[in-house]
């Protein structure tokens, strides 16, 4: 009764705030992006909010019960490395080439296809994270609260829904800072209840307890090898993810100048540091107790923690924190999909000399499509075993081929058009055999996370190598090729200030140090 009450009256100042945002609205791109309209503090909260939800809480929260203080590396070398590239070297360029969007920054590149091709593909992407988030919000209330599975989806994704199409981009925004505040706060008690309970001791030996110092270089049957942290997330997942993620860049894009935007990742980072110690702290502390209950599913373990540890009084406020960050990356999936749909296929491809307000309808309609579809997703997403899997597997396909193909077109003046969409199509083919190759034991694996890992490494060389082939083709022929329109990536960004610099500079030693206390 206590967490139905608090959920309640938070699902309340959620629409209050869509209806504080729609005072904004004066164009469709106010609706659907709200780029350069936002304070940088609340630019920053929205961007670590729209990472860590409760979706990476649950996700991650498995992992750590399965691989120890392994999970860190998602945080750490999977995280802050590309945060400070994605503040110095991708913001600028994203800013320069007035690129509202990430596909538009492509169809600025490659040309319209291209743009397409990429706003289709992160459109599926949306449409599965939405179901990720319709289940976890399901998952979480079925354990809790004894609620029917598509009972809670329903509820949830009409509560989401409605201050979505109230509010748009910018409810969902401020609700973002709202729900993440509201979920830290009601998941920090875990680091002390955990510290005091102490249930099992701790594994001081192997993997579970060191990052660095048990692992090997390369295996096919350790749980996780060096080449797959440092090369598969370390390098291609994490660059893959932070700098071209759709929400994410939407997210910083909102900055009110590019002073603003630079830092909005940076300081987002030391969030992301400390975020990593209320997850992962608390399920090594307890993994004793955990695994004293072998019924308990991967994605259960935050849940069930709480409900072990937090006594009748706080229980309803770690229950409803968790469903506050689950409502935050559901909204964030929807709002992404609305203005991916109208923004970058409908409007540029379809319909181009509509009416503001047709485009706002269409992008409220749009919202709704994506809830009815993620619906049939959280269903589907029951096959696995867990969240944090499936994710990895929507990015082996939809994500980083799309990064290694801007990479590419930053790096040399010679990729195409063609040669941009041949390479993204080979990088999802390739991603897509790896791992049916590792799903069928085609391919030895000591994981599915370390599976993972190894597709995204082959898939993002099979885009890069595509894409540059007609390029390395011609320096063998001694043939020069015709540099195609490269407007959009100027060559002289403008120089990063004092203050950027020194946040990146303390960031990196911070999680240099971090790294060598776990090592």
């Amino acid at each position: 009764m206590v967490t139905f009450t608090i959920v309640s009256l938070y699902c309340c100042v959620s629409i209050c705030i869509a209806y504080a945002s729609a005072r904004f609205h004066r164009s469709s791109n106010d609706y659907l992006n709200a780029t350069g309209s936002l304070p940088t503090w609340v630019a920053s909260i929205s961007f670590l909010a729209c990472n860590c939800g409760a979706l990476e809480v649950l996700g991650l929260s498995g992992i750590a019960f399965r691989y120890g203080v392994q999970a860190f590396n998602f945080y750490w070398i999977g995280a802050i490395p590309a945060l400070i590239f994605l503040s110095l070297v991708m913001i600028p360029a994203y800013v320069q080439s007035g690129a509202r969007s990430m596909p538009e920054y492509f169809g600025q590149r490659f040309g319209p296809n291209v743009r397409l091709l990429n706003a289709v593909a992160i459109l599926i992407a949306s449409t599965l994270y939405t179901g990720i988030s319709l289940y976890g919000l399901a998952e979480v209330t079925h354990i809790t609260m004894d609620w029917p599975f598509l009972l809670a989806i329903l509820v949830f994704g009409s509560i989401v829904l409605a201050y979505v199409l109230i509010g748009g981009f910018r409810a969902t925004v401020y609700n973002e800072v709202l729900q993440f505040l509201f979920m830290f706060a009601g998941l920090l008690p875990l680091l002390y209840f955990s510290h005091k309970a102490h249930y099992g001791g701790l594994i001081h030996t192997g993997q579970y307890w060191h990052m660095w110092r048990e692992t090997p270089i390369v295996s096919s049957t350790s749980q996780l090898d060096l080449v797959g942290v440092l090369v598969g997330l370390g390098g291609v997942i994490s660059f893959s993810y932070w700098c071209t993620d759709y929400g994410l860049v939407q997210r910083a894009l909102t900055a009110r100048d590019l002073e603003s935007a630079r830092k909005v990742p940076l300081i987002a980072g030391f969030g992301k540091l400390l975020f990593a110690i209320v997850v992962v702290v608390p399920v090594i502390l307890m993994s004793g107790h955990i695994q004293a209950q072998p019924g308990t599913a991967l994605d259960e373990t935050s849940p069930a923690l709480i409900a072990t540890l937090y006594g009748r009084r706080l229980l309803g406020v770690g229950i409803a924190a968790l469903i506050a960050g689950l409502l935050n990356s559901l909204a964030a999936n929807i709002s992404a999909f609305s203005s991916l749909w109208t923004g970058e296929i409908y409007r540029p491809f379809l319909s181009s000399r509509r009416t503001e307000s047709h485009y706002r309808n269409v992008g409220r309609a749009a919202s709704v499509c994506c809830v009815a579809i993620g619906i049939v997703v959280a269903l589907w997403t029951r096959s696995f075993e867990n969240l944090s899997a499936f994710v990895l597997l929507i990015f082996s396909l939809f994500v980083i081929p799309f990064f290694a193909v801007l990479l590419t077109g930053m790096i040399s003046r010679q990729t195409a058009a063609a040669s941009a969409i041949t390479g993204a199509g080979a990088g999802i083919l390739a991603g897509a055999g790896i791992q049916l190759a590792f799903a069928e034991r085609w391919l030895p694996s000591g994981s599915r996370l370390s599976a993972n890992f190894y597709s995204a490494i082959v898939s993002f060389a099979a885009a890069a190598l595509v894409c540059n082939a007609a390029h390395l083709l011609s320096l063998l022929r001694r043939s020069q090729i015709q540099p195609v329109n490269i407007e959009a990536m100027r060559p002289s960004p403008p120089k990063a200030s004092v203050t950027v610099w020194c946040l990146a500079g303390t960031l990196l030693v911070v999680c240099v140090v971090v790294n060598v206390l776990w090592w």
